[in-house]
């Protein structure tokens, strides 16, 4: 992938912003006891600061969060696989604290996997097992799919990105850009109506953390970039429509799904694996998109057993 160079430069409140997300990622970290370290990885492809939580030892394990969301939406099933695991999440680029990057002339099929593989450049590992959440596993499938040598074993939580279409509460209308960011104020009330069943379970600081990270200078607009080259007229850029070439993935794969996923049903998951040589779905009752944000244990334990294999 050629560097473009950004656009998206980096406003003077910036820095400020950036001091406040941190604060407020820290505070998740410490209310959930997590071993992770946040530290700045430099990576090659797009050429920038990659902001990662790391923490645990072990099988080495690549987290891709959802959406343009953040690395620290992964607790607390984070801590729960660091207990066995070497497990590092990373902010994609213009998320959270990795730098601002402008995607308006790349093109993702190219610059999805080659981000994953720069992360696992710059982390020494010649190989490793993806889990993606959403977009996050989008972004998982496509590295499978480019380099399949490096993929140890594939888990995607949550109704990937890219394999069926849209559903309404992302596609209201055919302008081919999303709804704008919600404000602050309502944060929650678009997590529980879009992303969990049980929203008591999502902490303040989880929320704030999140509204905050939405609310950072140039992230709406790297956002907007993104995600507009991923819908078209409401729909499915047909570019990125992986459903027919799951059948390419050979490395075993595991589904795991919220019953109450609003991005797609479980049945989806099932006829995903049917028509993949090495693929089995897990269904988690009362549970959404972000299963584990429900049921954290429950996610773990079949995330763990399934890389014990």
């Amino acid at each position: 992938m050629t560097d473009t160079g950004s656009d998206l430069t980096e406003a003077p409140p910036r820095s400020g912003e950036l001091a406040g997300f941190r604060e407020l990622q820290a505070r998740v970290l410490e209310r959930f006891g997590s071993p992770a370290r946040s530290r700045m990885l430099r990576i090659a492809d797009p050429p920038i600061d990659a902001h990662v939580l790391d923490a645990g030892t072990g099988e080495p394990v690549l987290l891709l969060h959802g959406g343009m969301g953040y690395a620290v939406n992964w607790e607390p099933l984070l801590d729960l696989l660091a207990a066995e695991c070497r497990v590092v999440a990373p902010d994609r680029p213009s998320c959270g604290l990795s730098d601002l990057y402008d995607v308006s002339n790349v093109d993702v099929l190219d610059y999805a996997p080659a981000f994953v593989g720069s992360v696992l450049d710059a982390l020494a590992w010649p190989s490793a097992s993806l889990m993606g959440n959403s977009q996050g596993g989008f972004w998982s499938i496509l590295f499978a799919l480019a380099h399949p040598e490096r993929v140890r074993k594939l888990i995607l939580i949550g109704a990937p990105a890219g394999i069926d279409p849209l559903p309404p509460h992302l596609a209201p209308s055919r302008s081919g850009t999303p709804p704008p960011p919600a404000p602050p104020r309502s944060r929650r009330e678009r997590i529980e109506r879009t992303l969990v069943v049980n929203g008591s379970r999502v902490g303040d600081d989880l929320v704030a953390v999140n509204a905050a990270g939405d609310a950072l200078s140039g992230a709406a607009e790297a956002g907007r970039t993104y995600i507009g080259s991923f819908i078209r007229n409401g729909e499915i850029n047909p570019r990125y429509n992986l459903r027919p070439r799951l059948a390419e993935i050979s490395v075993p794969t595991l589904f795991i799904w919220g019953t109450e996923d609003r991005y797609a049903p479980p049945s989806s998951g099932h006829a995903a694996a049917a028509t993949m040589p090495n693929a089995r779905v897990v269904e988690v009752p009362q549970a959404g998109h972000l299963a584990w944000w429900d049921q954290p244990e429950t996610c773990a334990a079949a995330t763990l057993e399934f890389l014990r294999r």
